[in-house]
């Protein structure tokens, strides 16, 4: 019998249930997974038809391990799911002639001074005031420029890490320095792409969005957009609600700006999450710009919930050569949103009080632990990831009554941090 097509994962997302629910879209659709992996994962039985592990942070034997597995099945396709990997999928692609951004494409959407210069010349309308800070001689020169409040933050970080807020030159010279110890390789992996290496942009009011794409020979072909919630004055996301409440003319300026950065970025193919921000005047500037799906479980379960649309197969459809996706059919009356707990203690997590209660609100469909009881949690400006302890998934036909029941589970559970 002949082998079904297979499409290599190159890891996995952070959570066990959004990574599975990537697993399982592909069998949904006829596809086998192969995942290329760093370490060994844990996985539902039967999902991935191979493990094979490799260092993914190095493109030349990540490339040799994925030509490993073409001679051994039919490959269809190559994708991951976070930003850490965009450039590694990139650069299999094209070693093994499969869909997917070209390298170049993939580094400017990895790299947000790159991203923001090549806007800049395509659509400066759409991005805030920046500045590129490499040194303390950079900046003197990027206050001025961008002037103050302003936001510091890495250029190839992910998942809200290092973005510091700063009202004037003594905060931002602190916070440089901050930022220049967080962002060596040796820190966090994240960080051997682009290693201190920072950008200074205006601090936007208004809402926060992001656009979930799906890109096909260079065309934003299907999309919805997402209404979020930060925390300040580090930013870490924590309520995430699709479809968004903006008012129809904003949701369309907002695609013209997807279509816009896609071009400026020459992005070719697969999904696409960009971040931005809704100005009270009405104007949309695009914060980030990433090349690959949306997490906090936007495209793994808000979407499917809210929309019935299956955005996970459709990307995979696209990225093994199928012709254009399904489009997102217009909103169902139903809102989908996530919730994350975070604490602001630093200590060991213990797990929850009063879990049984936060899980029995009406309209809670899913719960997941973010970090495993047992995790020593820090605090932002020292670690960006750990204060997230879990995650609520609901449903409701309006967006105040979903807020309402997203709250209520969260403040149901009471977080045990043992601080001594």
């Amino acid at each position: 019998m002949a082998q079904r097509d297979a499409v290599i994962f190159v890891n996995t997302r952070r959570t066990t249930l959004e990574a599975q629910a990537c697993f399982f879209a592909a069998n949904r659709i006829g596809l086998d997974v192969v995942l290329l992996a760093d370490k060994p994962i844990p996985l539902p039985p039967g999902v991935a038809a191979e493990v094979v592990l490799a260092d993914t942070y190095d493109g030349p034997a990540a490339l040799v391990a994925a030509r490993e597995v073409a001679r051994r099945r039919p490959v269809a396709g190559v994708v991951t799911w976070g930003d850490r990997d965009v450039e590694t999928v990139a650069y299999l692609a094209e070693g093994l002639g499969l869909p997917g951004n070209s390298p170049a494409a993939a580094a400017a959407a990895r790299n947000k001074h790159t991203a923001r210069t090549l806007l800049e010349k395509a659509a400066p309308h759409a991005i805030p005031r920046f500045y590129h800070v490499r040194s303390p001689a950079d900046l003197a020169p990027a206050a001025e420029h961008v002037g103050f409040p302003a936001i510091l933050k890495p250029t190839g970080a992910s998942s809200s890490k290092g973005i510091f807020e700063v009202d004037d030159a003594g905060q931002l010279s602190v916070a440089f320095d901050r930022l220049m110890h967080f962002t060596r390789a040796g820190v966090d992996p994240i960080f051997q792409y682009y290693p201190q290496d920072l950008i200074l942009e205006e601090r936007l009011d208004g809402t926060e969005h992001s656009i979930e794409g799906i890109v096909v020979d260079g065309r934003v072909v299907s999309a919805g957009v997402t209404d979020k919630w930060t925390a300040a004055p580090f930013y870490l996301e924590y309520l995430q609600i699709h479809p968004s409440a903006l008012p129809p003319a904003a949701l369309d300026r907002a695609c013209v700006i997807a279509d816009e950065v896609v071009g400026a970025l020459g992005l070719d193919c697969g999904a696409i999450h960009l971040e931005f921000r809704h100005l009270p005047d009405g104007a949309v500037k695009i914060l980030e710009m990433n090349a690959r799906t949306g997490g906090n479980f936007i495209t793994s379960h808000l979407i499917p919930l809210s929309r019935e649309y299956d955005f996970l197969g459709e990307t995979l459809r696209v990225t093994t050569g199928a012709a254009d996706p399904r489009p997102m059919p217009d909103p169902t009356g139903v809102v989908a949103g996530s919730i994350q707990v975070i604490t602001k203690e630093t200590g060991r997590f213990a797990g929850f009080a009063d879990l049984g209660a936060a899980l029995t609100v009406p309209g809670i469909e899913h719960f997941t632990y973010e970090i495993p009881p047992g995790t020593e949690v820090r605090q932002p400006p020292d670690e960006f990831i750990t204060p997230i302890l879990a995650t609520f998934i609901g449903r409701a036909l309006d967006q105040p009554n979903l807020i309402r029941l997203l709250e209520e589970a969260a403040d149901a559970c009471w977080p045990l941090v043992e601080t001594g």
